[in-house]
């Protein structure tokens, strides 16, 4: 099977690799057999996608590849670029979309010459050594990516701004100047929608090449992705993006004839798990230094536990993916411990341990000030021991805002002024006024619904404004 896949170093023309564990072996052609091609190309599009899956399939990166970029066991050529960087920084996130321009130059393709001779005694060496593919040509130019993420904290919202940008530029196509005009008007046309909540917007730029990053209007964004072939030019070919690999088994029929044998899924798993787990770890780490005052011994104990149930299960998965490509399973059994372990551990079933971190965060360390940020009309989800119903309150909303400032563990209120409650002793409907719930939760730490079913009517949660 002919495979195509991003430059790692250090491959050259000739060389074997071992796809089932990317074990770089020797050359069996002499690696200055080769003639270059002129192949140049440049497309520039835009797309909007809501997962990183997608992007690396856009940026024609496998999600082994991937994995192992992110896991540091492999190094792609592209490191000025931040391909490595882009892999290691980019993870899935609820309620977010991602829109991105992607510019891809090719400009030489280095093939082995048609009378390209095996080297000697080339068969005398291990096959284990040689592994599955030999690297057959090389695909030079660059890479640019412009990578917008749009993280909302309200599923509505999600919805209401896909579609605000769907309607807008389409879910992708061909870059132009319109698609640039629409790019830097982003947060002007995100304050202008009727959201429930807060949206957070968040730009960088990825590239092969010395280019420009600070992108403040349309001309600049254009020039940026205009300019590109020619940065690529620069560097006399650009870098080596693409390699083509041939199965050995086209020059000896010994050799293993590897097929894909992992599930994308499950790949995909993993990579959503792996990601969670480092990143909490890192923002833990730099939590744990910022803390400036003195905690409880439980505190403590609660931080240490956190931390050594990341390192262990990060310890379990360095190991599952050093053994897991797409042509080769780990043990299954190992596979399906290191994922139940992985689930037990979460605060609640489909969380994350980044979750776990923020809410062991929202308690610990905590200022908090007598202000409430931007209500959002929602229902939080929030547990029965972590909710205080006060039910009718004087004052209205003021009157709800004094009982959340007068608990200590008060992170946001529910309030309603006029609200149906089913009543469920006389199995009927009733309209309340004033309702009024303290949480010990905010709406960044728990779920949120649209509805309930026993509360009908413009019920909004209001998180009080904490730092820690």
């Amino acid at each position: 099977m002919v495979l195509l896949l991003p430059f790692i170093v250090p491959m050259l023309i000739g060389r074997t690799l071992d796809v089932r564990k990317f074990q770089i072996g020797p050359n069996i052609y002499n690696e200055d057999d080769y003639k270059d091609i002129q192949d140049e190309d440049t497309t520039s599009t835009y797309h909007i996608i809501e997962s990183p899956n997608e992007l690396y399939n856009l940026l024609e990166i496998p999600l082994d590849v991937a994995l192992y970029v992110k896991a540091g066991l492999i190094q792609t050529e592209v490191v000025s670029l931040g391909l490595d960087l882009l892999l290691k920084d980019i993870q899935q996130r609820k309620n977010t979309i991602y829109l991105c321009i992607i510019v891809k130059t090719r400009t030489v393709k280095r093939g082995l010459l048609s009378g390209a001779s095996l080297l000697e005694r080339w068969k005398e060496l291990d096959p284990r050594v040689l592994g599955t593919h030999y690297c057959s040509s090389l695909e030079f130019g660059g890479r640019l990516l412009v990578l917008a993420q749009i993280q909302t904290n309200h599923p509505a919202d999600f919805i209401q701004v896909k579609k605000m940008l769907t309607d807008n530029i389409g879910e992708s196509g061909p870059f132009s100047d319109s698609i640039a005009e629409n790019w830097l008007h982003l947060e002007e046309s995100l304050k202008k929608q009727d959201l429930r909540g807060e949206v957070k917007l968040s730009m960088n730029s990825y590239s092969t090449s010395d280019t420009q990053s600070n992108i403040e209007l349309p001309g600049d964004l254009l020039r940026l992705v205009k300019d590109f072939p020619s940065k690529v030019r620069e560097n006399g070919i650009g870098d080596p993006m693409i390699m083509t690999l041939e199965p050995l088994t086209s020059i000896d029929s010994s050799f293993p004839d590897v097929r894909q044998e992992m599930k994308t899924e499950d790949l995909k798993l993993i990579i959503s798990m792996f990601d969670d787990l480092r990143y909490t770890k890192s923002n833990l780490n730099n939590w744990i230094v910022k803390i400036d005052e003195p905690i409880s011994e439980n505190e403590e104990y609660a931080i240490a536990a956190l931390l050594d149930q990341l390192n262990n299960l990060l310890d379990d998965f360095y190991q599952l993916i050093s053994e897991t490509t797409l042509y080769n399973v780990p043990d299954r059994k190992f596979l399906e411990n290191t994922i139940y372990s992985y689930n037990i551990g979460l605060p609640f079933p489909n969380a994350t341990y980044q979750l776990a971190y923020l809410r062991l965060k929202e308690h610990i360390n905590v200022k908090c000030e007598a202000a409430f940020r931007a209500p959002i009309k929602t229902h939080l989800m929030a547990d029965v021991f972590e909710t205080v119903e006060h039910g009718t309150v004087t004052g209205g909303l003021e009157g709800c805002k004094d009982l959340c400032f007068d608990d200590v563990k008060c992170r946001s209120i529910g309030y309603g002024e006029n609200l149906q409650k089913f009543d469920e002793q006389i199995g009927n409907w009733v309209e309340v006024k004033n309702l009024c719930w303290v949480y010990f939760r905010s709406t960044v730490t728990t779920s949120l619904k649209d509805n309930s079913e026993l509360i009908f009517g413009d019920l909004f949660v209001y998180d009080r404004i904490c730092y820690s």
